[in-house]
């Protein structure tokens, strides 16, 4: 199911041409008409569905919350970690 933005994304219009907005341009990152990629700028460019593309970005934002939640967890444990170590009496004999 796609979120409000990016049913407003499909639903736009290119300002160049009229056409129904449904490619991402790859190598410039926007959304791009049918006409955009066969006659115009974009036309040498790779492209992509641009639900694919959503989809794709999805799934990579979440890999990368994940993993920052992964080195949040681990650097709170150093933390704790540290904080043990120094508020724990020393059984070191001086």
């Amino acid at each position: 199911m796609l979120h409000t933005k990016e049913q407003n994304q499909l639903a736009q219009t290119c300002e160049k041409h009229g056409e129904s907005v449904n490619l991402m341009c790859l190598s410039d990152e926007e959304p791009i008409c049918g006409m955009c990629k066969l006659f115009g700028d974009h036309k040498t460019h790779p492209v992509a569905k641009i639900s694919d593309a959503y989809a794709e970005r999805k799934v990579n934002f979440a890999k990368d919350i994940q993993l920052v939640l992964q080195k949040s967890e681990s650097a709170a444990q150093a933390v704790q970690s540290l904080e043990t170590a120094t508020t724990e009496p020393s059984s070191r004999n001086y």
